[in-house]
């Protein structure tokens, strides 16, 4: 099987995790603290992600080289999924995962900006089209849009910089360091919260 057939297969197998995550705080949001299940998420990715790392025998390392933009990164991103987990309560889940689509629309600006890559006339035509579903899914009748409607959006935004800084960090840090950062972000941020 050659990788590109292997990473389609994680990528999906990851989606059905997060699916699944999000389905239940949706149904859990107003019987529990959204702080206390951020931070026990946090807990639980870190002792999966430790028990993964001790049986492959590989290092745990929690440390950055690029110990602000770790800090940075695991806060921003837990202020934003933070949002879209407050959007779940007032809105769909559908609704709220279509307007979190709009990530790659981000990304291909923080690309652009941060790592220096170029945008092709393709690109921005894939962008304003994307963007422009999402509007459509947004509702075109503009007195229906409410608060919790941007929040996906921004969770998309700060998403985008948390993997776009991960990109540009990825030289010296690993991919099992950077998710240490997010986790104790969400701990951090959750417990000072709760």
């Amino acid at each position: 099987m050659n990788n590109n057939i292997k990473g389609l297969i994680f990528i999906m197998i990851g989606m059905l995790f997060i699916i699944t995550q999000d389905i239940l705080i949706k149904y859990t949001i107003f019987d529990a603290s959204l702080m206390q299940i951020l931070v026990f998420r946090a807990i639980i990715g870190s002792l999966l992600l430790t028990t993964y790392l001790f049986f492959t025998k590989q290092p745990i390392l929690i440390n950055s080289s690029y110990p602000f933009v770790a800090i940075f990164r695991g806060l921003s991103f837990f202020f934003g999924f933070t949002l879209f987990f407050i959007s779940l309560s007032e809105i769909s889940l559908a609704e709220a995962t279509s307007l979190f689509f709009v990530s790659p629309f981000f990304i291909t600006i923080y690309s652009y900006f941060i790592l220096k890559i170029k945008i092709g006339l393709n690109r921005i035509f894939s962008i304003i089209v994307g963007f422009s579903g999402t509007l459509l899914i947004i509702k075109p009748e503009f007195n229906e849009i409410n608060i919790f409607m941007l929040f996906p959006i921004i969770a998309a935004a700060t998403y985008a910089l948390s993997m776009t800084l991960a990109k540009k960090t990825a030289e010296k840090d690993s991919l099992f360091q950077q998710t240490f950062h997010i986790y104790i972000g969400a701990f951090i941020g959750g417990s000072i919260i709760s």
